[in-house]
């Protein structure tokens, strides 16, 4: 057991080490990636086909390592089916997204135990405890960072949506189809709402009618704007009214709780600044005003 003790440093220095070479590792995959999608993405400027759509899917080519096998085998049928649906909140369609989840759910577990380690070299205990602690939060990290992700996109969907209604509008009052529309609109503007609308064309040209692809649209959207879109086009099939009315009322309403929306958060800033400014300003405020009168006080007490 003294033999433990002893080498513990020298295991901490190696977990350490490991530890630091994972994260810089995943550290230049992510710029990596990142250089390459900027890329891809002004590449598409000057060469999209304007009848395509766009869909964006993730592709991975980590599913024979052993932290994709780890991770997939930790992971429930439901939990799968669930952050499914997370990842198409967030804009991340096709099974290499989930697969992707799974890489660096294990990934992040290994570099809690890492981190764990390096506790154990001072404090066994404590370090195994920490370990366990580490390894789930690392396990659930990639998820908080697709929900953050997918919320953060809703809040863009929500704010561009009615611009690109206005878009779609335009297109169907010129003559076009609500399909061709769509993909004028998907291929002319950049962000989530293009993308929901390539992916709606998408799964159309797969053979899906209109009406199904609307429906899981309401179903798969957390959007509250774009679940509204979709509805109203789903009546529009129904009731046989005129797409290019429902598209401008649509542009209106979604308008107008965009500015309802901007005042309400204009009302929140002062409760919000409230605690900061009790916290940083007013003790500041206090020892200006109210120290010397202190610093008075204490000397007359003195002198008595």
């Amino acid at each position: 057991m003294t033999a433990f003790y002893e080498a513990l440093p020298i295991i901490a220095a190696i977990a350490g080490a490991g530890a630091l070479f994972l994260l810089v590792t995943r550290l230049g995959e992510l710029l990596a990636n990142e250089s390459k999608d900027r890329l891809l993405r002004n590449l598409q400027k000057y060469t999209q086909n304007p009848n395509e759509v766009k869909v964006t899917v993730v592709k991975n080519r980590k599913t024979n390592s052993l932290f994709f096998k780890l991770g997939w085998r930790l992971m429930s049928t439901k939990y799968r089916a669930r952050m499914t649906a997370r990842l198409q909140g967030s804009g991340k369609y096709g099974p290499e997204a989930l697969e992707n989840l799974a890489y660096q759910k294990a990934l992040y577990a290994l570099v809690g135990v890492l981190l764990a380690l390096l506790m154990m070299a001072s404090d066994p205990g404590q370090g195994l405890f920490w370990g366990l602690v580490f390894t789930v939060f690392g396990f659930f990290v990639p998820d908080i960072l697709v929900i953050n992700e997918s919320q953060k996109r809703e809040q863009s969907m929500d704010k561009n949506l009615p611009d690109a209604i206005d878009m779609l509008n335009l297109c169907v009052e010129s003559g076009l189809s609500f399909e061709a529309g769509a993909a004028r609109v998907s291929t002319g503007l950049d962000g989530p709402v293009s993308e929901e609308l390539g992916a709606l064309l998408g799964e159309m040209r797969l053979g899906k009618s209109r009406n199904e692809v609307l429906t899981e649209l309401v179903e798969r959207t957390k959007s509250p704007g774009l679940r509204q879109f979709a509805t109203a086009m789903l009546q529009v099939d129904r009731m046989g009214v005129p797409v290019a009315a429902v598209l401008s009322e649509q542009a209106r309403d979604m308008r107008q709780k965009r500015k309802d929306k901007a005042r309400e958060d204009a009302q929140k800033v002062t409760v919000k600044i409230l605690m900061p400014l009790m916290l940083c300003f007013l003790p500041a405020v206090f020892v200006v005003v109210i120290g010397p009168a202190v610093v008075g006080m204490m000397s007359g007490l003195g002198s008595l």
